[in-house]
């Protein structure tokens, strides 16, 4: 199983049409597309999700792991989580 954090992935717009790939993790929607890549879970999130997907138990695991959480939401950048030596 893959592990690490939680990054920002980049979208073209008017990519490949919605698949099941791109439904969030954390909500189920497929629109609006997951903007997030989970590789502790190899799964997509959008980025107004990560913070209460961090509550959940498989959201603790990436913090107790200690990996790097970063959220981009309208353009704006912040690191949630950083990682732990």
């Amino acid at each position: 199983m893959p592990c690490g954090g939680i990054y920002p992935i980049e979208r073209v717009p008017g990519d490949c049409p919605v698949t099941e790939a791109d439904r969030c993790w954390y909500c189920g929607k497929t629109e609006p597309k997951a903007d997030h890549f989970v590789e502790e879970w190899d799964c997509y999130i959008h980025g107004v999700c990560v913070a209460p997907f961090l509550e959940t138990d498989e959201g603790k695991i990436v913090i107790d792991h200690k990996h790097v959480v970063v959220v981009e939401i309208d353009g704006e950048r912040k690191v949630l989580h950083e990682e732990q030596p």
